[in-house]
């Protein structure tokens, strides 16, 4: 559903959130067989994230960019490539 997370390529996104104290409260890895590299990350509204990402993976070939939609939970909601 969300091609490639997780696949664990040449290099890949290690997403990860923690509480204040630093304690894992859980993570996500984003990527496919290629290089894949997160360059921003912003809260949304509704306490979840959105990555920008440039991927090898996927997309018409080279580097293209890829968002991915991360809810509050942890969980991918929706990727654009």
């Amino acid at each position: 559903m969300y091609g490639g997370i997780g696949e664990f390529g040449e290099s890949d996104i290690l997403f990860l959130k923690t509480n204040s104290t630093g304690q894992q409260e859980w993570n996500v890895t984003l990527g496919g067989h290629n290089s894949d590299v997160c360059n921003s990350i912003i809260q949304t509204e509704d306490n979840g994230y959105v990555l920008a990402e440039s991927t090898d993976s996927y997309g018409a070939g080279g580097s293209d960019m890829w968002l991915v939609k991360i809810d509050k939970n942890g969980d991918p909601e929706w990727t654009l490539i």
